[in-house]
């Protein structure tokens, strides 16, 4: 038996120095794989603090696709006859998914690890690609409504999936949307709430997804379902760009493995499935350059054909009232993108006006409005002037300019206030046969002012001699600084939550060691209380051994920690050995030291 027990620790001792070492090694989701088929490829690192970045080795075999990485971390904790021993798990997954581009025997090439400042170097893995099933009934194309346009202009792209099967969509993985070559304006897609149980939303990131329109349609003389969604997309640079439509991951029936049942009492036949990533169709689009002839010096930058309107509130005003000017612009395809050029290159309108900043605006009803605030000048001014806008018409290739129509307004002279006015030295007719004499004060001379007022000027003596003032600014002073000091003794006991965790602790394991009623299960977990509080450990189940090096570097004497373990090792002994001790016999002890730790610590 006690070899059997000794053969037992060694393995165990052992395993856990096992534990510690790191490692790398791979899996491989399946040897045996179609071309076309994605599987999962996995390198797991165990045991490692720091492990740098890596990346999956250039091949022409596969197509390669980072699902990054992951975490899978466990602890065992098992106590063998008062032997306490841990086992923790720290395992770092990195994850691939991979998909075979040709047939025969390909090679998984090996990847180099650093993990804590050592190397290592994954075996080859070798695999059998087979042709397998030629998929042909699921398409996904990429069309633009435009095949030319120009720098700036933006156009609306087009994904459409087609499959004649039953399919399970895992992810589009759509790669045009991070081209650095484009912008892409914010879309809303527009929904018909008639037919909203035809809308799906699908992942094309971890962080985004689009709205498709399901639908069934003829492709190819079959009929189809059919998802499409669309993406406006804004070129930045000329040039002639070939636009992968992206590619599609997803789940279909694997006609290589039978119908099995789950159970005898399972009447439907579970259908096995495989993964499969199947590349789109591209398309081509052509940029090009804003011609340099005819551009007009005042160009807005806007592409595309319009129409500007503006109105104006209030038209009656003073001068120097606000009126609000509304600008619309109508006709443009993607209004998101329009902005409007600054008003104060308007000759026009800036002579008579004074012109705030206009907003960056909105869109309404499918046209850009915005607002700014102009102030007129003077009273001579009968119209908001007509406003032009250069913009480049790209049917035609040339460049045009939009006009408003003039807002007629009515702008009143406000009379200015002089001295002369404010001081009044204008005689007054007599009144009732007495003359009342006017002075160049503006007010009558024979009002004797000192009768009338009382001299209350503000001054701190003059205010202090009411009694009752004084005390009321004394009585707000102390209880704005009570106020401060409660809330500065709040925050200074909310300061360290984990202080206030200790001090309930320990008052409550303390409660329990001097009652004298307790167990030995509640007598031993009153004192791994009265430790955790004090030495500021995750409260719960406790050695010895968790607690030997914090007592070392406290003041606590050698004897006393000697007890301590002596103790310990009578609860172990008889919480999980089967010993005889009983609660009477530890309570003098346990509470001898609760008192001891509570001070000393």
């Amino acid at each position: 038996m006690k070899t059997l027990l000794s053969l037992l620790l060694f393995v165990t001792a052992f395993t856990c120095l096992a534990q510690d070492e790191v490692s790398v090694r791979i899996a491989i989701e399946s040897r045996d794989v179609l071309v076309g088929e994605a599987f999962v490829f996995q390198v797991v690192v165990s045991n490692a603090k720091d492990v740098k970045d890596f990346d999956f080795p250039a091949t022409n075999a596969f197509v390669v696709q980072p699902l990054g990485p992951s975490n899978n971390n466990s602890t065992q904790i098992s106590i063998v006859n008062g032997k306490y021993s841990k086992i923790e798990k720290r395992e770092t997954l990195y994850n691939f998914r991979l998909v075979a581009k040709q047939e025969g025997n390909l090679v998984i090439p090996s990847l180099t690890v650093v993990a804590d400042g050592k190397t290592f170097r994954t075996q080859p893995v070798r695999i059998h690609s087979s042709k397998g099933e030629e998929i042909t009934d699921i398409v996904l194309e990429l069309k633009c409504s435009d095949t030319e346009c120009y720098v700036g202009q933006t156009v609306m792209a087009h994904w459409k999936l087609y499959f004649a099967r039953n399919i399970q969509l895992s992810r589009i993985e759509l790669p045009l949307l991070e081209n650095s070559d484009f912008s892409f304006p914010p879309y809303e897609t527009p929904i018909d709430k008639t037919k909203i149980d035809n809308y799906r939303r699908l992942p094309i990131s971890d962080t985004d997804s689009v709205i498709a329109y399901l639908s069934y349609e003829n492709y190819d003389g079959m009929q189809v379902r059919c998802l499409s969604f669309s993406r406006p997309i804004t070129a930045q640079k000329a040039g002639e760009y070939s636009l992968s439509a992206g590619r599609v991951l997803c789940s279909v029936p694997d006609k290589r493995a039978r119908r099995t049942r789950r159970s005898p009492f399972d009447f439907f036949d579970s259908e096995p499935m495989r993964s499969v990533m199947i590349d789109g169709k591209s398309c081509t689009l052509k940029v090009k350059e804003l011609p340099e002839a005819g551009r007009p010096a005042n160009f807005s930058g806007i592409i595309g054909a319009c129409s500007i309107v503006t109105t104006a509130k209030p038209v009656d005003v003073n001068v120097g009232d606000p009126i609000v000017l509304t600008i619309t612009l109508k006709g443009l395809p993607y209004p998101d993108t329009a902005r409007l050029p600054a008003l104060t290159a308007q000759p026009a309108l800036a002579k008579s006006f004074r012109i705030s900043d206009q907003d960056s605006g909105v869109v309404q009803d499918g046209n850009k409005v915005f607002q700014c605030t102009l102030r007129a000048q003077n009273s001579d001014v009968k119209e908001i002037p007509a406003l032009s806008l250069a913009y480049f018409d790209s049917p035609t290739g040339t460049y045009s300019e939009a006009k408003s129509q003039p807002i007629p307004i009515t702008v009143h002279a406000v009379k200015t206030v002089t001295a002369a006015d404010a001081q009044g030295t204008v005689v007054a007719a007599p009144v009732a046969g007495t003359e009342v004499k006017a002075l160049d004060d503006g007010i009558a001379h024979n009002v004797a002012y000192d009768k009338l007022l009382h001299d209350d000027r503000a001054g701190f003596f003059n205010w202090s001699v009411r009694k009752w003032q004084p005390w009321l600014c004394l009585g707000c002073l102390l209880l704005y600084w009570l106020c401060g000091l409660v809330n500065w003794m709040i925050a200074r006991r909310n300061a360290d939550p984990a202080r206030l965790a200790a001090q309930h602790l320990l008052a409550e394991s303390m409660a329990v060691i001097q009652n004298g009623k307790a167990d030995v299960s509640d007598l031993f977990k009153a004192l791994q209380g009265v430790l955790a509080a004090k030495l500021r450990l995750p409260p719960g189940t406790l050695t010895f051994r968790d607690v030997q090096v914090p007592l070392e570097k406290s003041r606590l004497k050698a004897e006393d920690r000697e007890s301590l373990a002596k103790l310990f090792d009578a609860f172990e002994a008889a919480s999980y050995s089967g010993g005889t001790a009983d609660a009477s016999s530890l309570q003098a002890e346990t509470q001898r030291l609760a008192k001891l730790l509570s001070r000393t610590l």
